[in-house]
């Protein structure tokens, strides 16, 4: 997978500083709507709440993948926060999390999200790699580590964007 057809080290946050649930996924609403100028934060935000209704996005090991599907996108973009300190996140095994990677893919992108996502939990199914990102000190060091661990994740992965 080539994470860098939709991420890139402005969409990489370390040591944010969002308090709670609805403050991180609006967070990430501010950094996902940013690749196109014709949706709002707002918008951005309220389809990840949406989704998170349905079920919590959180993989375990301090991860949540909270991801949404764009009828009004033609690529995928990913955004990947570090916060400072860990929240509640309605998780299944009641820990809190400090490491989110958030994803909108095109409405018509089953295939892409599903393989996009898959991609990402292989990577933080593995708790050191989740270690190793909060070690880490700035964005780059973030966006360089999940280059390299997402692009021999799943090498066959092609790019959405």
């Amino acid at each position: 997978m080539n994470i860098t057809t939709i991420l890139d080290v402005e969409r990489v946050v370390v040591n944010a500083a969002p308090t709670s649930k609805k403050k991180t996924l609006e967070f990430l609403g501010n950094i996902l709507c940013s690749k196109f100028e014709h949706l709002t934060p707002q918008l951005v935000t309220n389809f990840l709440c949406s989704r998170e209704k349905l079920s919590s996005t959180a993989i375990g090991n301090g991860v949540a993948l909270p991801h949404s599907r764009l009828k009004n996108i033609n690529q995928a973009v990913a955004a990947l926060v570090v916060l400072k300190n860990p929240i509640d996140f309605d998780t299944l095994d009641n820990q809190p999390v400090d490491i989110f990677f958030g994803l909108l893919v095109p409405e018509n992108a089953c295939e892409d999200h599903l393989q996009i996502l898959a991609a990402v939990a292989r990577l933080f199914n593995e708790p050191q790699n989740a270690l190793h990102i909060r070690s880490l000190k700035t964005s780059q060091q973030v966006f360089d580590f999940a280059c390299q661990a997402l692009n021999h994740t799943e090498p066959g992965l092609k790019g959405t964007g």
